[in-house]
């Protein structure tokens, strides 16, 4: 039986083998691209879904994206407050 409303296949929540991990891989790899190509690469905290990444720290994933090259501009305890 087709379901009423399919996932979308970029979703990674309640799709087999894809996790926030993979989620956050994709997310990289699409970042690192666009660097390497001399593109503007804009990512906009508020269109994630971040009950999806309840596990990983604000601050767990500036870290992550300062170590592959990227600069943040966070307030991890504001963002946490909310």
């Amino acid at each position: 039986m087709d379901p009423i409303y399919p996932l979308h296949p970029k979703q990674h929540a309640y799709q087999k083998r894809k996790f926030s991990e993979t989620a956050l891989l994709e997310l990289t790899d699409r970042i690192e691209s666009a660097l390497e190509d001399k593109q503007i690469a804009l990512l906009i905290y508020a269109i994630l879904d971040i009950e999806a990444f309840d596990n990983v720290t604000i601050d767990a994933l500036s870290k992550g994206l300062t170590k592959q090259h990227v600069r943040t501009h966070t307030n991890s305890k504001e963002l946490q407050n909310n």
